[in-house]
């Protein structure tokens, strides 16, 4: 019974990808080659003893025909990210190839018999019945409960927050308007254009040239009907629908781009000029109700419309260590020196009434993002945590441990476990420490911290043994700009240590990385932390990679954490206690506090130079990692690795797109196999 399901899903998300590719790249013709396209349907038409459509070098139908060929290609595009959950954008799929071959059937019935015409109805109507067919075959068989009766779900106005409810209105009114529009540009389509045109004229832009030809139309109409039908699934069930508003933005966003594109390079026209004020409207006036209609998600997912923090309580003063100088090893030391680093480790080590020899201390670096060894802005530096291993080891402990988990570079290649990774880098297992892969060590466990609300809990989830059973757990954190969160320390770090080795489809897609981190912070708290920055990775991609890592010969450190980042947030020139920025500390502020005060000893200077992460590309992936599917397939296209690790990501798309995009990549990538 499941291999049949998994066969039907399979099938459903092959045939989406299909038509997803197959949809784009007609749109783009349609695009850029419109007369080509209809002179060689005219042939074909011709050669039958069929009547010509008739060309134009207008552009107004054919704007709203190319958003219309995008939105298609996103309905398919979602239902093959999730084929479970997204089934039933299908039918706004069902929509745009029906109302296309009823257009185009009126069209060649009433209004012309011309091959054009028809094309779209064999064309369209075949890809409805085709669709149709493999929606039928593929559709899951109703599991009767005996005693039940599945009822499908409508939400009832009263139980809608003040912004759902104006979001439910607005689609409503939206579905009512595209409607009656579409009608309107199918029944009177020159009246409306000649009206646009005469409204060009009072302000001296150049008219759009009428046509008689109705084959853009017909594509127009279908998707009036559509982002209709998006309204309307949207309206429906306002809180479990809002993604149908997705390809609806798709569709506003591409006409205004087209239209915009047209009127710079074809004429200047008053209509063009009108779809790209319209539809940019439109599509920022929806996105502003989606966004109020969305809030609680938006705070859950994302650190966008999160209040400043408001710390839990007033923690004991801490203090925070920055030391700057050529050496290393005399930076580490003095930092563990000036913090009584050795202290607060036996003070630890007393209370817990175990024997040095049963004492864990566990140490979590960060290398598991590490692409290549040459690139030393990218990992923890092995030769500082085996310094600091070694000083613990000369005060008589011996059970230290070096952590890390799996990565999502193991969804692309291969030798990613953690062992391997590890020796790459030059540690040891002969050495005074074990290297545990916490991917391999994890049991079930219940993480019952609910202080951010029920919806993100961890709840029932894994945690690496070496982890949860650890008496002493240390952050070694590289620091390095992130662009999913501004930053990466000490916080982030800890957050390598959940246990899923594809991270992006259960901590970034599933829940959410910072609130997992957290929940995992509670019952697993960090006793001190550590920022490698004698050498940093910084810029747009410094969390990957930094073909010219910053020298900034710098040694943080501190019994908090939450210091530790606040220090080396500040020292980036960025401000910690904004609620977007850094996502980590603002929540674990609100969570487990603020110190009373922080003593910060030592260098106070900024990082100069410095870049910081843009903030469009943190926005941009913000969004783009919740489809999973597209996101993991991107990831694979743009990282790069050593040779030492083999591709091995099963998609012949992925590695056409490699090899066309990897001189772009050298420019990031200067070592690595393309």
């Amino acid at each position: 019974m499941t291999d049949n399901i998994k066969t039907r899903d399979k099938t459903l998300k092959i045939f989406m990808q299909i038509s997803a590719l197959v949809y784009f790249v007609v749109g783009m013709a349609f695009a850029f080659i419109p007369n080509i396209i209809l002179n060689i349907i005219n042939g074909v038409g011709d050669f039958l003893g069929m009547e010509q459509v008739p060309l134009s070098n207008g552009k107004f139908w054919l704007s709203l025909c190319f958003s219309m060929m995008m939105t298609i290609t996103a309905l398919c595009f979602f239902i093959q990210n999730d084929v479970k959950k997204n089934r039933q954008f299908i039918i706004p799929l069902f929509v745009a190839k029906l109302a296309s071959s009823i257009s185009s059937l009126c069209f060649f019935l009433f209004y012309s018999p011309c091959f054009g015409y028809l094309i779209i109805l064999l064309v369209d109507g075949s890809l409805f019945l085709i669709t149709l067919f493999i929606y039928i075959l593929t559709n899951p068989p109703k599991q009767k409960q005996k005693n039940q009766v599945h009822v499908r779900k409508k939400t009832i106005y009263s139980e809608l927050t003040k912004y759902e409810k104006q979001f439910k209105i607005f689609m409503i009114i939206s579905a009512i308007v595209y409607f009656l529009v579409g009608m309107g540009f199918a029944i009177i389509p020159n009246e409306i254009l000649k009206l646009i045109n005469s409204m060009g004229d009072l302000i001296g832009l150049p008219k759009v040239p009428l046509s008689n030809g109705k084959f853009w139309l017909s594509l127009c109409f279908s998707m009036m009907m559509t982002i209709t039908a998006l309204c309307l699934f949207v309206q429906y069930n306002i809180k479990d629908n809002k993604k149908y508003t997705v390809p609806l933005f798709v569709a506003k966003l591409m006409s205004s781009i087209s239209s915009l594109f047209y009127f710079i390079f074809s004429g200047w026209c008053f209509s063009y000029l009108i779809i790209l004020l319209v539809d940019g409207s439109l599509f920022f006036m929806t996105f502003f109700f989606y966004i109020r209609a969305n809030e609680k998600w938006f705070i859950q997912q994302t650190a966008y419309l999160r209040k400043k923090p408001v710390p839990s309580k007033t923690t004991p003063e801490t203090t925070v260590a920055v030391e700057k100088g050529d050496d290393k090893f005399k930076l580490l030391n003095n930092v563990l020196d000036k913090l009584d680093f050795d202290g607060i480790l036996n003070d630890c080590f007393v209370k817990s009434g175990k024997s040095k020899q049963n004492f864990s201390v566990v140490v979590k670096p960060n290398f598991m993002f590490c692409h290549h060894k040459k690139d030393i802005s990218s990992y923890t530096d092995p030769e500082l945590v085996e310094a600091l291993i070694n000083r613990i080891s000369k005060k008589g402990f011996s059970n230290i441990t070096i952590v890390e988990a799996q990565s999502t570079y193991g969804n692309y290649y291969g030798n990613r476990d953690v062992l391997t990774v590890a020796k790459y880098l030059g540690y040891s297992t002969d050495k005074n420490y074990q290297i545990v892969d916490l991917s391999e060590d994890m049991t079930p466990y219940y993480y019952s911290f609910d202080k951010l609300g029920k919806d993100l809990m961890l709840g029932q989830h894994f945690v690496g043994i070496t982890w949860k059973d650890a008496d002493f757990r240390i952050s070694f954190a590289k620091n390095k700009t992130h662009c999913f969160c501004d930053y990466t320390l000490t916080i982030k770090n800890t957050y390598g240590i959940l246990p899923m080795q594809d991270k992006l489809k259960h901590y970034h897609t599933k829940r959410e990385y910072d609130w997992a981190t957290i929940c995992s912070l509670a019952d697993f708290p960090v006793h001190f932390g550590l920022i490698d920055a004698f050498s940093s990775g910084d810029g747009a991609l410094g969390v990957i990679t930094d073909p010219n890592p910053n020298d900034t010969k710098t040694m943080i450190g501190g019994e908090n954490i939450i210091a530790v980042d606040w220090v080396g947030a500040k020292k980036m020139g960025l401000d910690p206690d904004m609620p977007d920025i850094g996502r980590f500390l603002p929540l674990a502020i609100q969570v487990f506090g603020m110190p009373e005060k922080i003593n910060w000893v030592g260098d106070k200077s900024l990082y100069d130079p410095w870049k910081q992460c843009p903030r469009f590309i943190i926005i941009f992936l913000d969004m783009v990692e919740e489809l999973y599917t597209f996101s993991n397939w991107w990831f694979s296209v743009i990282s790069a690795q050593d040779k030492y690790f083999p591709f091995i990501f099963k998609s012949t798309s992925a590695r056409i797109i490699r090899k066309i995009v990897a001189p772009i990549k050298r420019i990031w990538f200067r070592y690595d196999a393309l």
